[in-house]
């Protein structure tokens, strides 16, 4: 992929956003090879169902490719930061796996608290491995 992306999308906390989010993320990354835009658009899903349930709005996705990498950006304008939960070892837990799956397949993630203490940027990195 050699052309480079870099777009938003405003998020709002309804039951259909991390649809529309998916939806956003795969549309933009038309050329990506297909194994890499599901995971983008999977780890996508995960960050803005988190923004969801556990966020505050004004929030919003930021998409950032280029040759080497994709960059997923989600900020949210809610106060704490999301942790990894423990293993779920009884299967009895219906939600909190969501980073879980973004530290299995993202390069890397992270959490950046806002300096101005106007929420957080929840992001990860994945690797463009060109087919």
């Amino acid at each position: 992929m050699r052309t480079v992306v870099d777009v938003r999308l405003a998020l709002e906390r309804t039951h259909d956003m991390p649809g529309r989010a998916r939806a956003f993320v795969g549309e933009h990354l038309a050329a990506v090879p297909p194994d890499v835009r599901s995971d983008v658009v999977l780890l996508t899903s995960e960050l803005v169902t988190n923004v969801v349930i556990h966020g505050a709005t004004p929030a919003h996705l930021h998409l950032v490719a280029d040759g080497h990498a994709v960059r997923v950006l989600v900020h949210d304008s809610g106060a704490g930061t999301p942790v990894t939960q423990p293993a779920d070892v009884d299967g009895v837990r219906s939600t909190g796996r969501g980073l879980v799956i973004v530290a299995a397949v993202a390069r890397s993630w992270g959490v950046d608290e806002s300096a101005s203490s106007n929420g957080k940027d929840v992001w990860f990195d994945v690797d463009l491995q060109l087919a």
